[in-house]
């Protein structure tokens, strides 16, 4: 291993509590527009569509669970189609 690589020990809490905010999953929830949704979408780099919807369809749990109630993303989005630049 070169000697410029090091390891980061961190404690089981403290690798949990990394791990559930990086997913948007801790902490205040962001107000549910479509800024908030673009940073929740660029965050998790990747949400599965699934047809199967028994309660709602899957990439609209996701997005819930980590904006709580809104318009579905469809709403938010058919009206921003215009490209917003990278971070």
């Amino acid at each position: 291993m070169p000697t410029s690589q090091r390891y980061l020990t961190i404690s089981q809490v403290d690798a949990r509590r990394l791990v559930l905010s990086r997913q948007h999953l801790a902490g205040s929830r962001p107000p549910a527009d479509a800024t908030s949704l673009r940073t929740v979408l660029r965050a998790l780099r990747y949400v599965q569509l699934d047809p199967v919807n028994v309660v709602a369809p899957s990439h609209e749990l996701v997005l819930w669970s980590r904006l709580g109630p809104r318009e579905r993303v469809a709403d938010l989005t058919n009206d921003q189609r215009k490209p917003t630049p990278e971070r």
